[in-house]
């Protein structure tokens, strides 16, 4: 039985040495996956989870993500996850997120949209109505507003293609929206990386990539090292996966 009315859920996480990178960092899926797994757990107590939906044939997926980071979180270091769903609409679940570090500092904020699908149409859902008479006390908290994102005008670089491997999908029997991060940040040149963070970043899924799909990652090349704009293909059909747009600010 849900609550009558649901407040923000507080989740504590210890970044594992197998999720940092070669700065000591915790690299960005890992990161945003922390945010999805503490969104797993407070669906799951709020009785909305994805296995709850699978027993009528629909599973939660995300639509669009938007993140902002101040800094991201070091080797052994602990966190804690606030989030709080905003309520639902017709088709659309938001649900924010903020991330504090030890000292209580907030170093990241991010919204997220959650769409329902159908399993068997591979299409979207309406939401369940009871996910849609949640009551929700909203926390005077600040979260990122995704920003839409237009290539109308944009020079993208084909950068490399990638075939769907089996740990990418997952129980939705798609390729997972983190994947989606890890193959557009993994695009972008190891140097570019080496100096520079990323600050923000607005993506949006558009399609699902299935099984053994070989798709094609682009990007356009920074702007004054800052502004760079993704895109997914899959070229058999020609479909675009995902959009996004990153932010970035030069560590050296």
């Amino acid at each position: 039985m849900m609550a009558a009315k649901i407040e923000a859920q507080y989740y504590t996480f210890q970044v594992r040495a197998t999720e940092t990178d070669m700065f000591n960092r915790m690299t960005i899926p890992a990161f945003t996956g922390l945010l999805q797994e503490a969104a797993w757990q407070h669906a799951t107590e709020l009785g909305a989870s994805t296995h709850m939906l699978m027993e009528q044939g629909l599973s939660w997926a995300l639509s669009k993500f938007s993140l902002t980071i101040k800094k991201l979180p070091a080797i052994a270091e602990k966190v804690v996850v606030e989030t709080w769903p905003l309520g639902a609409g017709k088709y659309v679940a938001e649900r924010g997120f903020n991330v504090r570090n030890e000292k209580n500092e907030i170093i990241a904020t991010a919204m997220s949209y959650w769409i329902v699908i159908n399993l068997s149409k591979r299409r979207i859902a309406l939401m369940p109505d009871f996910i849609k008479a949640l009551e929700v006390l909203l926390p005077d908290r600040e979260v990122p507003a995704f920003e839409n994102i237009s290539l109308d005008e944009v020079a993208l670089n084909r950068a490399e293609e990638v075939r769907v491997r089996w740990h990418d999908v997952d129980i939705n029997h798609h390729v997972n929206n983190l994947i989606y991060f890890r193959w557009m940040l993994d695009a972008l040149d190891f140097d570019f990386h080496k100096h520079h963070m990323l600050e923000s970043m607005d993506i949006a899924f558009l399609a699902e990539a299935n099984p053994s799909d070989v798709l094609e990652i682009a990007h356009s090349s920074p702007d004054n090292d800052r502004e760079i704009f993704h895109k997914l293909i899959r070229p058999a059909d020609a479909k675009v996966l995902a959009t996004a747009r990153t932010c970035w600010k030069a560590t050296s």
